[in-house]
């Protein structure tokens, strides 16, 4: 029990430190009845305008990576959950990654994104995960994809069939849908949460958190251990002048043919050659 106790302490007294961010503001935090887990609170997911003619829109957690980049900021448009090194969302949770692609077409520049990783044209370079987002099929309200070929991507979160379009007469489409998330946290144009770091993930505020916004995280599962080999075969390798792998009990020749094969081969009454054995 004293074992449990302090080990909950420590932990808690880690993610502290780990995932503090601007007084006041949530943050993720130990399961009260798992304290290996973490319960993580919904993230504000901003959308920039990458060109004021050309357009183009980028999705950031990070309000600080759009301004560095000398983009237009114009909302917050659903929530994010962010990558938490050792941890995993739970499968109850219907989390699904968001990938993000810079795609350059016709000189000009704008982001993709998608929750499921795809090999892509040669335009298409890929940036990683931005974080996760609710399954297209979970709880929440839909994010929209939107696409026009002379300005890329948009995205929007709302209500309805058509969720926030994009601008008019630039020749915009419905795509479909790309997750969905919590209109929680959706801001008015133009408006910085006033709470949130510019550096960092901006959780939103517990007091407003809805239903199903916080979920929860397990903690990775430990990598196996590694294979039990044989002493024999592992004697024998280095015997024969190999190098001995532990993580997949193999023997390595790195100067050319396996001696032991070489070996049988001529005690088998064969002829070897570019490391083949022949029997004529």
């Amino acid at each position: 029990m004293v074992s449990n106790f302090l080990r909950w302490i420590s932990f808690a007294i880690v993610t502290a430190a780990l995932f503090a961010s601007s007084p006041g503001a949530a943050q993720p935090y130990p399961d009260p009845n798992d304290p290996s887990a973490l319960l993580v609170p919904p993230a504000y997911l901003f959308r920039f305008r990458i060109h004021p003619y050309n357009l183009g829109y980028m999705l950031t957690p990070i309000y600080s990576e759009g301004i560095s980049h000398g983009y237009s900021f114009e909302r917050s448009i659903t929530s994010i959950y962010p990558i938490i090194p050792g941890f995993e969302p739970d499968p109850s949770s219907m989390l699904v990654p968001l990938h993000q692609w810079t795609v350059i077409e016709h000189g000009r520049a704008y982001a993709a994104y998608s929750t499921y990783y795809t090999t892509t044209g040669s335009n298409y370079h890929y940036d990683g995960i931005r974080g996760y987002i609710i399954h297209q099929n979970g709880a929440g309200y839909p994010i929209g994809i939107y696409y026009s070929q002379s300005k890329g991507y948009f995205y929007g979160a709302g209500t309805g069939s058509y969720p926030d379009p994009p601008i008019q007469g630039v020749g915009y489409v419905f795509h479909g849908i790309l997750g969905r998330g919590s209109l929680a946290l959706l801001g008015s144009p133009g408006q910085f949460p006033s709470h949130c770091p510019t550096n960092d993930f901006c959780y939103r505020a517990p007091e407003h958190f809805l239903v199903g916004d916080v979920v929860r995280y397990n903690p990775l599962p430990p990598p196996p251990p590694p294979p039990t080999c044989d002493p024999q075969e592992e004697s024998d390798c280095w015997y024969f002048g190999g190098s001995w792998d532990p993580n997949d009990c193999a023997c390595h020749f790195y100067y050319g043919c396996d001696p032991q094969e070489e070996q049988a081969c001529y005690g088998n009454g064969g002829s070897w050659s570019n490391c083949q054995c022949f029997y004529y």
